[in-house]
């Protein structure tokens, strides 16, 4: 995965399979999957773990 300068992988699982992606300060966060679906118990973790280092999660939409 090649991410942009101002965008920093914060967690990851097999092979980026899913990944959250943070930018430069907590109003820039993504959850991205090589899949059309990802499993909720992994959006919570990757919104968890967020909310621990100091992302804005309260505005996060789903498409």
């Amino acid at each position: 995965m090649v991410v942009p300068q101002n965008q920093f992988p914060l967690r990851n699982r097999t092979y980026y399979q899913t990944a959250l992606i943070g930018g430069p300060d907590p109003n820039f966060l993504w959850v991205f999957s090589r899949e059309k679906t990802i499993s909720q118990s992994i959006v919570n973790e990757y919104i968890q773990y967020a909310k621990t280092i100091g992302y804005d999660t309260n505005r996060l939409q789903s498409y």
